[in-house]
């Protein structure tokens, strides 16, 4: 998934759960690293998840 908005998907995932079509899930942590690419500063988070 590609998103600008890092601070609203965190958000919207910590909250008390989060749906997706193979279950539901509650959230555990983050990582949110930076890189460059070809001169240009990109981030990735990766969000960590457990099923409920």
């Amino acid at each position: 998934m590609v998103s600008h908005d890092v601070a609203g998907i965190l958000a919207a995932v910590q909250g008390e759960s989060v749906t997706f079509p193979v279950g539901h899930f509650k959230y555990e942590f983050h990582n949110l690293d930076f890189y460059e690419d070809n001169g240009q500063i990109r981030q990735e988070l990766v969000i960590y998840v457990n099923k409920i």
